[in-house]
This record gives structure tokens, sequence and C-alpha cells, in this order.
């Protein structure tokens, strides 16, 4: 696995993206029905310009990176 031990794979849906200052934000609905934001530098983010909405995706990310937030689903 790409994730490795200390890491996590969220899979979901893309539903936006947006290029903003070095990051791409990635805003994806997880397979639970959460939706969520993803920050990804641009020198690590190959393949972010041809992503598109609806699309299928898996983001790896450190599990000390993911934090979640409690709020209103939209």
């Amino acid at each position: 696995s790409l994730a490795g031990r200390d890491g996590v794979a969220l899979d979901g849906t893309l539903r936006a993206k947006a290029f903003r200052g070095e990051n791409w934000l990635l805003t994806l609905t997880l397979d639970g029905g959460q939706e969520i934001l993803v920050c990804i530098p641009a020198a690590l983010a190959d393949g972010c310009v041809e992503l598109a909405a609806s699309q299928r995706v898996t983001v790896y990310a450190p599990a000390q990176k993911v934090h979640v937030l409690p709020g209103a689903m939209a």
C-alpha cells in the first residue's frame, strides 16, 4: 500500500477542485458520505490538472495530517 503503516487511504468522489497559491484544493465526498477538503502542494500533485468532477479518487495522506472537523452536512 502506498499509504504505509502510518498513513491512511481516503476513497471518494471528486466534487470540485481549485488552484490557490501553490496548492491544489480538492473537495471530496468520501464513500461514507462525509465531505472533506484536501490541500496538496503543487509539487506533489501530479495528475490534479487532469482530474474531473465526479471522478473516483483515492487520496493517500500521513495519519498525523488528517484532521476531521465536525460540522453540518451541506
